[in-house]
């Protein structure tokens, strides 16, 4: 899909970014009785932090590293976490399911192909990362890039969505972008991140937490 996102057009981009907005919705059906790591057995572990898995804490548990700390300016990480506290504070915080997540869901994993006239998903790869929680965590990630000002995989990535089952309420995409940063705050924990890389997760980091150029929800 990435390929396809490169080279093709946006009526083809749609398309696929249609059928996985309805496989993500296939894999929420599946549901577990709390958040957390899964085992091989697909059973969830007990919690890697202390307490709830709430975004603020999660945050804070990766934002203790020392790699973290060198990397993101104390301001930041202290606008990071009141954002998170305040986001887990509002009301109907903790609702919704727990579902499968894969935890890696964008274009580079994901196949596609032509079947008749359309663009449709052909495999889902790479489950490493799959976990238990919301499932905008999915959504948030494949939408990762989206801005108001390139569009590309919206507006049909959510209408697949929902032609699938997945209930997006109204402020889906600032849920979504707010379920994405424990990812992101995990991968500058993470020795060996490149430079470049480093540089582009904080600039997504911070476009979240000012809610920069966010897509308009229907």
């Amino acid at each position: 899909m990435r390929d396809l996102k490169r080279r093709g057009g946006r009526p083809e981009i749609g398309e696929a970014a249609y059928d996985a907005g309805r496989h993500l919705a296939a894999l929420s059906t599946h549901r577990f009785a709390r958040s957390g790591p899964l085992t091989p057995a697909l059973t969830v572990e007990s919690s890697f932090i202390d307490g709830p898995l709430t975004t603020a804490g999660l945050i804070e548990h990766f934002a203790g590293s020392s790699v973290f700390r060198q990397r993101v300016e104390a301001a930041l990480v202290e606008r990071l976490i009141d954002v998170a506290r305040r986001w887990d504070e509002r009301e109907g915080a903790v609702d919704g399911p727990s579902t499968l997540v894969h935890g890696d869901f964008n274009s580079r994993n994901i196949l596609v192909r032509r079947e008749g006239a359309e663009w449709v998903v052909a495999a889902i790869l790479d489950w490493e990362f799959a976990f238990a929680g919301p499932a905008l965590c999915d959504v948030g990630n494949f939408l990762r890039y989206e801005r108001a000002s390139r569009p590309r995989f919206e507006p049909s990535f959510s209408r697949g969505c929902r032609d699938g089952g997945l209930n997006l309420d109204k402020g889906w995409f600032r849920a979504s972008r707010m379920a994405d940063l424990p990812a992101l705050c995990e991968l500058l924990a993470r020795d060996g991140v490149p430079s470049d890389v480093v540089t582009e997760l904080i600039e997504l980091v911070t476009a979240t937490v000012e809610q920069r150029d966010f897509v308009r929800p229907d």
